[in-house]
């Protein structure tokens, strides 16, 4: 079974891409040396080409947990996700690989696609956070394009590292704490995402009636 999913913003069709194509684009985009959005700095540039390189390992040497797993190939009903990012995003490189192999596993029921924040703003709009636009932002759907939960832009321990960090700084830089994130991330594993996502999908969705 699979489900195909339509985006509409201000009845304008958003260009959606399956991983596979976004995982294209960042080959693309590494090569010829720019990135995707607005901001076609060198910083930007360079966070594409190191977020290839984690996209990568994740794809590698991602684990599901097997009670996500058993969820997963339980759904009673096909559901669409759609996640909002940027090449350049660090947080997004580090999520959506995961996100995407959960899709994966669903067997067709679970309808993965990614949109571009920039190219949206219309979209991105309407799933702030904090009245910000982070990304990666993770929406569920079901197939009548009723939400049923969203995630993002990353999980809660390494958002309270970064909340930590805005309130208090001690003298360490942007960059120094991002690779306290990142460290964070290899740490982890993404057990944190995995039990998130879990947790969101056990409290909004019915699973198959076994009786």
């Amino acid at each position: 079974m699979s489900v195909t999913c339509t985006l509409i913003s201000d009845q304008k069709k958003i260009k959606t891409y399956s991983y596979d194509e976004y995982m294209s684009l960042m080959e693309s985009y590494s090569t010829h040396e720019v990135t995707s959005g607005n901001d076609q700095s060198l910083e930007k540039i360079n966070f594409t080409k190191i977020n290839l390189t984690r996209m990568k390992r994740w794809n590698k040497t991602i684990v599901l947990d097997p009670q996500l797993i058993i969820l997963i190939q339980n759904l009673k009903d096909p559901q669409c996700w759609t996640v909002i990012t940027e090449a350049w995003c660090g947080d997004g490189a580090q999520n959506i690989p995961v996100l995407a192999k959960i899709a994966e596993v669903s067997e067709g029921k679970i309808n993965f696609q990614l949109v571009f924040r920039d190219d949206n703003p219309q979209f991105m709009n309407q799933y702030l956070t904090n009245g910000g636009k982070a990304i990666p932002k993770l929406i569920a759907r079901d197939t009548s394009e009723k939400d049923l939960f969203c995630w993002g832009p990353r999980p809660e321990a390494a958002v309270s590292i970064m909340h930590n960090w805005k309130v208090n700084p001690m003298n360490i830089t942007k960059s120094e704490i991002e690779v306290t994130l990142h460290a964070w991330y290899a740490q982890n594993k993404q057990h944190d995402l995995m039990l998130e996502i879990l947790n969101l999908m056990a409290a909004n969705v019915a699973p198959k009636n076994h009786s």
